[in-house]
């Protein structure tokens, strides 16, 4: 189960999202993954879309786990900021695991 203030926070992050201020965002994301649930998905999703959208893809990775096991929204954004940094076999392989799945 999530938390419940872990939840309010990413609802709030949620809500930077919308209103374009990506920075807020991250810094709430970031500060859920940090000191939440380490199974909090949404979290790092939310962190990692937001770091990748502001170009800070090494950040975005670290806060997805290099897991041959994650869920597909999370290996599509690794896969992606994978491409980003040039990384083209790894990016494929996860970009491929979150479409099939």
């Amino acid at each position: 189960l999530r938390s419940t203030t872990a939840g309010r926070f990413d609802q709030l992050a949620d809500a930077y999202v919308a209103v374009g201020d990506l920075e807020a965002a991250a810094a709430l994301y970031k500060g859920v993954v940090d000191e939440g649930p380490a199974d909090d998905e949404a979290a790092r999703v939310g962190a990692a879309a937001a770091l990748i959208e502001l170009g800070r893809v090494a950040e975005a990775l670290a806060v997805i786990p290099d897991d041959d096991h994650l869920a597909p929204r999370l290996a599509g954004l690794r896969g992606a900021a994978l491409h980003l940094t040039g990384d083209a076999a790894e990016a494929r392989r996860l970009l491929e695991q979150a479409w099939s799945g």
